[in-house]
């Protein structure tokens, strides 16, 4: 796949990107070769998101959270490095991938493709939340479209229940469209942060 250097740090992004996904800077646009805009911004994302551990933000500290790249025939994301597990049974159709911290068991991520999406991300999402809102103790913080960085949009339902709290994202990628939720649990909100979008963003199908 053909790259640009980012006009400001200089990591390789998506020629067609007008964002760069490590430093946020804006780019000069160039039309790039046809194709998924969304796989070659999560190429992008991924290359970014694994350097971070070595490249400085002007002005920034060096990033706390470190990821290895995780991926099957039909799954790829990003995982904190010295996170634990793997792809997981999943009914015909789906691939499914779980991971914890075996530091903090409750620490907990899922990743799942479902082929082909069923609804749209939005209705996807309403349905979770529907049944998030069953949980003990619930309370939400926020439910709504966001965009990640590259722009894709995505669902958003960030929660307090049990004690813990969550985040799930979910949105639609490749086409035909492939369903792609990503949920993380955390006993306190503040361990989100770092972990939470870099993880969302880089997960994705691979698309036929």
């Amino acid at each position: 796949m053909q790259t640009k250097p980012c006009v400001r740090c200089g990591v390789q992004i998506h020629p067609a990107s007008t964002r760069c996904t490590l430093c946020g800077s804006s780019q000069r646009a160039r039309l790039g070769r046809p194709g998924s805009a969304w796989t070659a911004g999560l190429a992008a994302f991924v290359v970014a998101a694994v350097l971070v551990v070595v490249v400085l933000r002007a002005g920034s500290k060096p990033a706390q959270t470190r990821f290895r790249l995780f991926q099957t025939s039909g799954l790829t994301t990003l995982v904190p490095v010295g996170w634990s597990g793997g792809e997981q049974a999943a009914p015909a159709g789906t691939v499914k991938a779980a991971f914890d911290d075996p530091r903090q068991p409750d620490f907990k991520l899922s990743v799942s493709a479902e082929r082909p999406a069923r609804g749209t991300a939005r209705s996807r999402a309403r349905g979770l939340r529907t049944q998030a809102t069953g949980r003990l103790d619930y309370a939400q913080h926020f439910f709504g479209r966001i965009l990640f960085p590259g722009g894709r949009p995505a669902w958003l339902l960030a929660y307090e229940s049990d004690g813990f709290s969550h985040v799930i994202y979910v949105d639609t990628a490749c086409k035909p469209g492939v369903a792609m939720t990503v949920e993380i649990s955390a006993p306190d909100r503040a361990e989100l942060d770092p972990v939470a979008e870099p993880v969302a963003a880089s997960s994705g199908p691979q698309c036929r």
